[in-house]
């Protein structure tokens, strides 16, 4: 082996339970990113058609957008 690349590890729990976390995350995860996809959307879509419910809601929305970022 190449001296430059070192030799991997194994891991220290078994391969069910990544197999586990990933099945509990990846669902999460596209909740949540089907979320922020959404609304920004819909707050695009209320910022381009205009009239002033539109823009008050798409300034909420977008409001709403960066600290739903931190929370999970």
């Amino acid at each position: 082996m190449n001296a430059l690349i070192p030799a991997p590890d194994t891991l220290p729990m078994g391969a069910i339970w990544f197999q586990g976390l990933l099945l509990l995350t990846l669902p999460i995860h596209l909740l949540f990113m089907n979320a922020m996809l959404g609304t920004g959307v819909f707050a695009l879509y209320g910022q381009l058609r205009g009239g002033k419910t539109h823009r008050e809601l798409a300034h909420e929305l977008a409001q709403l957008l960066p600290p739903s970022l931190l929370l999970p």
